[in-house]
């Protein structure tokens, strides 16, 4: 952390005049807005029943990190007091002479360590936490979509089999089985299935944004290069970075793409051609996350071009050299982007999101497809979740980041322009997601990642500008000095969190939590086809989505109606019975609603159907009931570890169990192919690999349809 012994021309040490009020009332409104949301319970406002499930959860965690910062106070001041009373001058001395070596650090060689450290603590998280797999639906889906590119092909089959390999997330287009998610990250995943190791990606792309982002801090902050070098080394040791990167989701992607640009944009301010990589890197991020995109392409040609301070019109000028490249080098890209659109979902704007689930899955206040209500207060309530949640998970630090953050921009006499374009990276993506209903609170708040260098920037430019606006002579009751109590508050807060707390965050990932996503791949002899006993629930909703129910639909349906007048629904609607199909649905409760759910009913440990009270169940829901006694397992996180449905190897291909009967028709269809069943077969929770009748005999009764039998090695 930098302290240098005469303030700069910036900051809230700076001497000389103060900007008149009205040229402060913007950063002074932006922090007032910051603290209010990162010092008040604003997402208790989530505790209603119209937030559903999902504000339900995230008030629950929101509250264990409000829990967590008050708590670590008390190491602060433990910090703190002893620093001020009895270690002032050494304190001072050492963060001087720390900015004096990260000053004189080598260029490429600090930004390439950085990188390479990054890269490697992904790489680490991801093979000995997670095992080398997804541990999301989203990143699983887009795995095996992945799967199909590496393949060859840009989708799987889609064909009246279908209820036994659709999975949540995807969806049946007339040109092929599909993820619903834009293609940017979907490539760069088919590319690690290539090479054998897809688990790289996530750290190559997590040493990209290290990389970039160090130097574009270098850039944006040529005098101030201990504190550029601190905000990259809080960044490449971030434990929201590095354990989302090595989950597969595409927000690296988009983080990495944001980087990128943003460096490339400031080196167009010398030389337009390096627009050529401004326009790839935001095309890209446009084919990963579209909205992430806009909302970040905004930020940056409205505050980079324009940090050399020589006027609007000449930053505009710079935009306008820079724009041909970018156009010459995105376009290709982007039209690639809405020939896919086209061909999957039928418009070249159209995207996956809306065909699989409907309007209501855009932005905008609404009730969502899960039946919540979005509105003002909601988005309230989640962004203060959000900010809350980046607090804590951004470094682990039991110190109210986003606090940091207010407090400077109250206090701060001027703004330089290029600590605008930290803050127009870190605040547009949350302003982007304040409209948009799904806050996605998964290892953290992972819709906030693609800013997360900007953050934690933006949190180094606070910490050092708060230290040094503390007189160098105050105390506190006259023997507390208060400048180093702070600095060393700061200190232990980030040390304590990088040295310790993230490891333990980092941990926290793997054993039981989020288990089923690391299901062992059973290990076969010869082509197999294995079908996956999963739940009740998901063979039901599986095959409601194969025979054309929209996904948004299917989710009401299987939350607000019985599993087994479900279950025989999608007896009719894939036998081909329309009329009865549609009797049957109108029968139905379809409206989606947040609350008032019919009882849940567990059939074995976390295996829930709906059962509303006094249901007589049919002789076939029973039956469907008793094949889950003893657990289920998850096909989502198997399907493309194998050879799914359309691809042609020699590993083998999973499938959903959908019992004896329907089994067969499938056996029949893969005769090439020796049939297993990979199930809980006991108590004890653990999956197993079974030779087809054995295991269909256990769980459903004597099996039906042509098969042959090899043997098994076992299954890890």
């Amino acid at each position: 952390m930098q302290l240098p012994t005469a303030a700069p021309s910036q900051g809230m040490g700076a001497r000389g005049s103060v900007l008149p009020v009205a040229a402060r009332l913007p950063a002074v409104l932006l922090g007032s807005v910051l603290a209010v949301f990162g010092a008040l319970p604003l997402f208790l406002l989530l505790d209603s029943p119209q937030t559903g499930m999902a504000g339900a959860a995230t008030v629950q965690t929101t509250r264990l990190y409000v829990e967590f910062l008050i708590t670590g106070l008390p190491l602060l001041l433990i910090a703190a007091l002893p620093a001020g009373m009895l270690f002032p001058d050494a304190v001072i001395c050492m963060l001087r002479r720390a900015a004096t070596r990260l000053e004189r650090l080598p260029v490429m060689p600090f930004a390439m360590t950085l990188a390479v450290l990054s890269f490697v603590f992904v790489a680490a998280f991801t093979l000995v936490v997670l095992y080398g797999k997804p541990n999301h639906i989203d990143s699983l889906v887009q795995m095996l979509h992945a799967r199909f590119w590496a393949s060859g092909t840009l989708a799987g089959p889609a064909s009246d089999y279908g209820g036994h390999w659709l999975i949540q997330n995807s969806l049946f287009t007339p040109n092929g089985w599909v993820s619903h998610y834009p293609p940017g990250h979907i490539a760069l995943l088919a590319l690690g299935l290539l090479v054998g190791a897809p688990w790289v990606i996530g750290a190559v792309l997590a040493g990209v944004t290290v990389f970039f982002s160090t130097r574009l801090f270098e850039l944006l902050f040529p005098d101030r290069l201990a504190e550029a070098r601190t905000g990259a080394i809080l960044l490449a040791f971030s434990p929201f970075l590095l354990c989302l990167a090595g989950s597969f989701m595409n927000h690296i992607t988009a983080t990495a793409c944001a980087a990128v640009a943003g460096w490339a944009l400031h080196r167009a301010n010398t030389n337009s051609r390096f627009g050529i990589a401004v326009g790839v890197a935001l095309a890209w991020m446009a084919i990963t996350r579209p909205v992430t995109a806009i909302a970040i392409a905004a930020a940056f040609t409205a505050t980079i071009p324009f940090v050399r301070g020589d006027g609007w019109r000449a930053g505009a000028l710079r935009i306008a050299r820079m724009l041909p490249w970018a156009l010459l080098s995105g376009a290709p890209i982007l039209l690639a982007f809405l020939r896919y659109n086209q061909h999957f979902f039928g418009s070249p704007l159209g995207l996956g999101y809306e065909v699989a689930a409907g309007p209501a899955i855009g932005l905008g206040f609404h009730r969502d497809i899960w039946g919540n209500i979005y509105g003002l207060r909601e988005a309230i309530g989640y962004t203060s979740a959000d900010l809350l949640a980046l607090s804590v998970h951004l470094v682990e630090s039991p110190l109210p980041i986003v606090l940091v953050i207010a407090a400077w921009l109250l206090l701060a006499r001027r703004i330089q322009s290029a600590e605008r374009v930290i803050l127009a990276w870190a605040l547009l993506p949350v302003i982007a997601n304040f409209f948009y209903w799904h806050h996605g609170n998964f290892m953290g708040p992972r819709m906030l990642l693609e800013s997360a260098p900007a953050w934690s920037m933006l949190f180094v430019i606070a910490a050092i500008a708060i230290v040094r606006a503390v007189p160098k002579r105050a105390a506190l009751l006259g023997r507390i000095r208060l400048q180093p109590a702070t600095a060393a508050a700061l200190l232990t807060a980030v040390a304590a969190g990088l040295l310790i707390l993230a490891p333990q965050r980092a941990l926290s990932y793997g054993g039981a939590w989020m288990a089923v996503t690391r299901t062992p791949v059973p290990e076969t002899s010869g082509s197999a086809l294995v079908f996956v006993h999963d739940g009740w629930r998901s063979r039901v909703a599986m095959r409601l989505a194969s025979a054309g129910m929209r996904l948004d639909s299917v989710e009401t349906a299987v939350r607000q109606n019985s599993t087994c007048a479900l279950h025989l629904l999608a007896d009719k609607m894939n036998g081909g019975n329309p009329e009865q199909s549609a009797a049957m649905l109108r029968a139905l409760d379809l409206v989606p609603r947040a609350s008032d759910f019919p009882r849940s009913v567990e059939i074995a440990p976390g295996n829930l159907i709906v059962s509303p009270p006094g249901e007589a169940f049919a002789p076939e829901c029973i039956r469907e009931i008793q094949s889950d006694r003893f657990g289920v397992l998850e096909l989502a996180s198997l399907l493309w570890q194998g050879d799914p449905p359309g691809v042609h190897g020699s590993g083998p291909t999973f499938v959903r169990d959908l019992g004896p009967e329907r089994n067969a028709e499938l056996i029949r269809r893969f005769p090439e192919r020796t049939p297993w069943l990979y199930a809980v077969r006991s108590a004890d929770g653990n999956a197993e690999l079974m030779e087809y009748e054995e295991g269909v005999s256990l769980l459903w009764g004597p099996a039906t349809g042509p098969h042959t039998r090899r043997d098994v090695r076992g299954a890890p």
